[in-house]
């Protein structure tokens, strides 16, 4: 064959090398197309899934007096879970936690009223991200910045997301992202007995909190190219 048509370009050849960090160094067979090298190879590996939760419980009741009770309730539950990605050099940091706080508050008027007063809290929040397991030099990053340490992803032979079939295992670096929710409620409940009727009246409050940055997909870079000979 003509060795002008497969001949490499030196000069950006040796730029791109140092992007193969974000895939492990084979270990396994290489794969082969009739007969030919891919530049693909296996690696094989047995890395650790991490998962920790932890969860607790608080009740306490007092009787204020004769006519008046007070209940309240409190839980937490956080957890932390450390997942391996695709390829071993990332691994996936997701850190959970839910808060719940209630109180409640009874008053006996007479023997046909009664007043019940309620109040809740809760908190959620879920924070996500993919870093390397060893720092990757900033010049080897899809995008800089303050804040923004993790590789993103480099897809060879697929779509245009990490989600998508691929010709290779891409790398799914993610800067942080992450999801807050809080909510209070109150409540006030007076219920009345008359003979054979019972009547109640009441009023509700609730406020709802929601706040979400970034997503799971992209949000360190992504760059595509339909053959490893194209990366090159």
């Amino acid at each position: 064959p003509d060795a002008g048509v497969y001949a490499p370009v030196p000069n950006l050849v040796p730029g791109i090398l140092p992007f193969f960090r974000y895939w492990p160094e084979s270990n396994g067979e290489e794969l082969l197309q009739n007969g030919l090298p891919t530049g693909a190879a296996y690696h094989r590996s047995n890395p650790t899934r991490r998962v920790q939760e932890d969860f607790g419980l608080a009740r306490f009741d007092y009787n204020l007096s004769s006519r008046d009770s007070l209940s309240t309730s409190f839980t937490a539950d956080k957890g932390r879970r450390d997942e391996p990605g695709d390829t071993p050099n990332f691994v996936t940091q997701v850190n959970q936690s839910l808060y719940a706080l209630s109180a409640q508050e009874t008053h006996i008027f007479s023997p046909t009223v009664l007043n019940i007063a309620t109040f809740g809290y809760s908190s959620a929040a879920s924070d996500q991200q993919t870093p390397p397991l060893e720092p990757f030099p900033e010049n080897l990053l899809l995008m800089r910045g303050e804040k923004l340490k993790s590789p993103g992803s480099i897809i060879i032979g697929g779509g245009t997301t990490t989600a998508q079939t691929s010709g290779f295992t891409a790398p799914n670096g993610q800067n942080l992202l992450y999801g807050r929710r809080r909510q209070f409620t109150g409540a006030n409940d007076l219920r009345l007995t008359m003979g054979r009727h019972n009547l109640s009246l009441g009023v509700w409050f609730m406020r709802f909190e929601h706040t979400s940055f970034s997503a799971g997909q992209n949000n360190a870079g992504t760059v595509t190219y339909p053959t490893i000979l194209a990366l090159l």
